[in-house]
């Protein structure tokens, strides 16, 4: 019985509660190390959905969503550290792009199975099913999870939450990674958020083609985070900002690309599904390269505090960018616009980025120079 507005706004909430607290558990990370972060986090999200089953009232489950939404901003920080503290410099890029790919493998298992769920138990069990699930994993990280205790240790005294985040503000280069984290968020969320309507309105394609080019882009974002991951490793040598251009540019030529060579009717499936993909493998691909880059600036020390910083950043990008490219495409009267516009955008600030950050000596934490 929600209207559409209230539906979007339980969306709004989780995620602006999850930057708000970003930076705060970040730094909560940092005290108590990546295991206990973990966990909590899963256990914070756990807890919060199994009372969104007993909520009286919608208001009283967005009270619920502050507490998700700050389970959910210790996990990214969290985990970025452990990869950082755990895996050998030459894989932490591949390591956290497998991670990155198994919150696609989750969504996309999720939004098949629960609505499915839903309809057979209603929805209270339905999450309450899902928050069960996640205290499972809590539970099972909590007993197999094993830190490096050696390499892991946990300060409890040291300059407080705002001297270490006006130190990490201090910093020009952090800060242009940062922006940059902003701009690529926008990516991801411009074009997952209107692809649909853009396949619908624009190129007149049935559900059915809509659906499957939606989860080429998902599929594409699976695959691409451990490539890439693979790629910086590897191939770019573990430059990690050499990893982050190619991937703008490669993003802003596709969008360039969408906005020229898809506009009006006439495209077949079979090209919707190739761009799709790739799509998926440039614009969806980037985070697990972005978060190793932020926690090797910083060190392991401030990898959790420095990683909430990042993410304030990446979800202003997210939250900014569906509206703007929206109201582009009203204005415009097609999507044509909105793809070539952040096309330029995005092409831009990676060669801005290119020529500024990485035009420097930009000193890397590597666990070899140690």
């Amino acid at each position: 019985m929600l209207s559409r507005t209230a539906v979007g706004a339980y969306t709004t909430v989780f995620f602006l509660s999850a930057a708000l607290m970003a930076i705060i558990t970040g730094n909560v990370v940092d005290r108590l190390g990546s295991k206990k972060g973990i966990v909590l986090g899963m256990s914070g999200m756990g807890v919060a959905m199994l009372l969104y089953g007993l909520a009286p009232s919608y208001l009283f489950l967005l009270g619920l969503v502050l507490l998700a939404g700050f389970g959910f901003s210790i996990i990214t920080p969290a985990v970025t550290r452990a990869v950082i503290m755990e895996a050998p410099p030459a894989k932490r890029a591949v390591s956290l792009g497998i991670m990155q790919s198994g919150i696609g493998i989750g969504g996309v298992i999720g939004a098949s199975l629960l609505p499915i769920l839903g309809v057979a138990l209603g929805w209270r069990l339905t999450i309450q099913a899902a928050a069960s699930f996640s205290l499972i994993i809590a539970i099972m990280l909590a007993f197999i999870y094993r830190e490096d205790v050696t390499s892991n240790t946990i300060e409890t005294t040291g300059p407080s939450l705002g001297a270490r985040i006006f130190s990490l503000l201090k910093d020009r280069s952090l800060l242009w990674i940062c922006l940059l984290g902003t701009i690529y968020g926008a990516v991801t969320t411009s074009a997952t958020a209107h692809y649909a309507v853009f396949l619908t309105d624009d190129l007149y394609f049935r559900a059915g083609i809509v659906g499957l080019g939606l989860a080429m882009v998902h599929i594409g974002g699976i695959v691409g985070r451990p490539i890439w991951g693979w790629l910086s490793d590897g191939f770019f040598g573990g430059n990690r900002g050499q990893t982050l251009f190619a991937l703008g540019l490669m993003s802003g030529c596709l969008y360039l690309m969408i906005g020229l060579l898809l506009a009006g009717n006439g495209t077949s499936a079979a090209v919707i599904f190739l761009f799709s993909f790739l799509l998926g493998t440039t614009a969806l691909s980037w985070i697990g390269i972005f978060f190793i880059t932020v926690g090797e600036f910083v060190g392991p020390d401030e990898t959790g505090m420095a990683t909430g910083l990042a993410l304030v950043f990446t979800r202003v990008g997210m939250l900014a960018a569906p509206p703007i490219f929206g109201l582009i495409a009203d204005t415009s009267g097609s999507y044509q616009a909105s793809w070539l516009a952040f096309g330029i955008l995005i092409v831009g600030v990676a060669i801005i980025y290119r020529f500024g950050i990485l035009g420097r000596e930009v000193s890397l934490y590597n666990e070899n120079e140690t």
